[in-house]
């Protein structure tokens, strides 16, 4: 039989639905495209950027900054993933697995430390709260929530004051590189070939 399809006149041409695509898609999720591939840096920490451009907020991007504490003459000097001078604010990309390990917690707990004593406001953002909602993640801070998504693409990082460790995506590409090596040499699974034997059947059957 023939099929008929009732007209919608409501129903999306193919060119606005590409048009909605590119204005209306979701920020933060899997669908999520790289705006600047020049820019080094995993891929939690490329949304973030993204977001921070996005709603034209000021930052310094991977730089060694000097913290003081001069009550304990205390000087350390750390690369920090965000570093928002007009908030005040510092915000690291933490992720799950490098950060969840014991020496490392302590070490993070320590630089934390230093940069609240200093004055400043630090951010702990997890690579997957990331992922999945990185939107949310700028709702939730009062200091960054009244910046409205203004969605032009002119660069609002600073110029670098001292950066160097310049490609911060190397571990994570020698991690997967890894992966593919062991996926590509994984052995096989063990086959047992089975042998017919004559007369077997009859004799669990019973019958001479």
């Amino acid at each position: 039989m023939p099929r008929y399809v009732r007209y919608n006149p409501n129903r999306l041409k193919t060119e606005e639905k590409i048009r909605r695509a590119k204005t209306m898609r979701v920020l933060g999720y899997k669908r999520w495209v790289d705006p600047y591939p020049a820019v080094h840096g995993t891929r939690p920490e490329k949304m973030v950027y993204e977001q921070l451009v996005r709603r034209g907020i000021r930052f310094y991007f991977l730089n060694e900054f000097t913290f003081r504490i001069p009550e304990i003459a205390l000087v350390k000097e750390f690369q920090v993933d965000f570093v928002l001078p007009d908030q005040k604010i510092i915000i690291e990309v933490q992720g799950a697995y490098w950060h969840s390990m014991p020496n490392t917690i302590n070490s993070d707990a320590f630089k934390f430390a230093i940069y609240q004593q200093a004055g400043w406001h630090a951010l702990a953002w997890w690579d997957f709260d990331i992922e999945d909602d990185v939107n949310k993640l700028f709702r939730s801070e009062p200091l960054l929530a009244s910046f409205n998504y203004i969605g032009k693409n002119l660069s609002t990082e600073l110029p670098v004051k001292s950066r160097k460790k310049q490609d911060t995506s190397q571990g994570i590409r020698t991690m997967n590189k890894k992966r593919a090596l062991r996926v590509l040499y994984k052995k096989k699974p063990i086959s047992i070939k089975k042998r017919k034997v004559k007369g077997l059947k009859s004799y669990a059957l019973g019958i001479k």
